[in-house]
């Protein structure tokens, strides 16, 4: 019994990775990324880059992040089979200090991954104007 249940859980698999041969498949070449230290009240940013590797084609149906301090802006909607796109990302460090990391949430029609989640993460440390203090000035 437990040789007949495996063979049709086996036969299963089979077919859902054959179907899944004729269909689009969203694959980052990195899918994080750390900005090191960046300085308070700067804009960091960086680009993902991801393939279709699927058969057909792929559809960003949307782009979301963690934050409201992060923006991320997507090069096409459709990418075609063997294409490359691209997400821009970029990180406001406005009001930050220390280790952040946001979340950057990439909705697709690729059956096996259709949400795949990027990361970025930074240092962020507090800039020199705002410890400055007017009263201590030496002009």
């Amino acid at each position: 019994m437990k040789k007949v249940i495996l063979s049709i859980l086996f036969i299963g698999m089979i077919e859902t990775l054959v179907l899944a041969e004729g269909t689009p498949r969203i694959n980052f070449i990195q899918d994080s990324h750390d900005f090191g230290r960046v300085l308070q009240g700067k804009t960091a940013e960086y680009t993902f880059t991801f393939e279709n590797r699927g058969t057909d084609d792929l559809l960003i149906k949307e782009v979301t992040t963690s934050c409201g301090c992060t923006a991320a802006l997507v090069s096409a909607n459709v990418i075609e089979p063997g294409e490359t796109g691209q997400i821009k990302v970029s990180y406001d460090s406005q009001g930050r200090a220390g280790k952040v990391s946001r979340t950057i949430s990439v909705v697709s029609n690729d059956p096996v991954e259709s949400i795949k989640e990027l990361t970025i993460t930074a240092m962020v440390d507090p800039s020199m104007h705002t410890s400055f203090n007017v009263n201590e000035s030496i002009f």
